[in-house]
C-alpha cells in the first residue's frame, strides 16, 4: 500500500470522527444511532428464520412453496417471513430442490469465467452485480427479483454464443 492511501484513509477517519463529534448533539445523528440498532422488524425477520430452519428440521425434504410465509388474518401481508433465499429454500424445496438454487447461480458465474472474448469491464461489472445479489440472498429473497434473473440471463447469453445450432432458413 502506498503512503498516500494510508494518509487518504486516516484524514477520512479523523473528519469523520470531527463530524460524529461536532453533530453528537444533533437529533438527526442520534435518530441515525436509533436506526443503526436493531429494531422490531429485525426481531419478526428472526423469528421467520427461526420458524423456517425449525419447520425444516422437522421435514429436510420440503414443506412445499409458500410454507414459510405465515400470513396475517384476512390480509396478503407476510408477517413472518425469514428474508433469506436460502434458509427458505431449504425449508420449501428441501434438501434435493434448494442445492438446485445455489448450481445455477455457480453454473452462471463458471460460464461468465468461461465465455469467450477475454475479460471485458462491462461483463466484470455485471459479475460483480450478479455477485452481490447472490449474497444479498442471506438478507432478502432473492427468487422473485426480476434484476436477478436478467444479469443471470445477460452473464450466461455470450457465453453460449456460438454454441447454439444455427437456424436455417427454407422456403422450400
Amino acid at each position: 500500500m502506498s503512503s498516500k492511501w494510508i494518509l487518504g484513509c486516516l484524514g477520512f477517519a479523523i473528519t469523520t470522527a470531527a463530524a460524529l463529534i461536532n453533530y453528537a448533539e444533533d437529533e438527526r445523528v442520534q435518530l441515525m444511532f436509533q436506526r443503526a440498532t436493531l429494531q422490531q422488524y429485525d426481531q419478526d425477520r428472526f423469528d421467520g428464520q427461526r420458524f423456517a430452519i425449525n419447520l425444516f428440521s422437522e421435514w429436510p425434504l420440503g414443506y412445499g412453496p409458500g410454507s414459510t410465509v405465515i400470513t396475517a388474518p384476512g390480509t396478503l401481508m407476510p408477517i413472518n417471513d425469514p428474508h433469506n433465499v436460502y434458509i427458505k429454500l431449504a425449508t420449501e424445496l428441501g434438501v434435493q430442490g434448494a442445492p438446485v438454487y445455489v448450481s445455477i447461480c455457480v453454473i452462471t458465474l463458471l460460464a461468465y469465467s468461461r465465455s469467450r472474448g477475454g475479460a471485458d469491464s462491462l461483463k466484470t461489472l455485471l459479475a460483480s452485480y450478479f455477485l452481490f445479489l447472490i449474497v444479498s440472498g442471506f438478507v432478502v429473497d432473492t427468487t422473485h427479483w426480476r434484476p436477478f434473473y436478467l444479469a443471470m440471463g445477460m452473464l450466461l447469453g455470450p457465453s453460449m454464443k456460438g454454441r447454439a445450432p444455427a437456424v436455417t432458413k427454407s422456403y422450400a
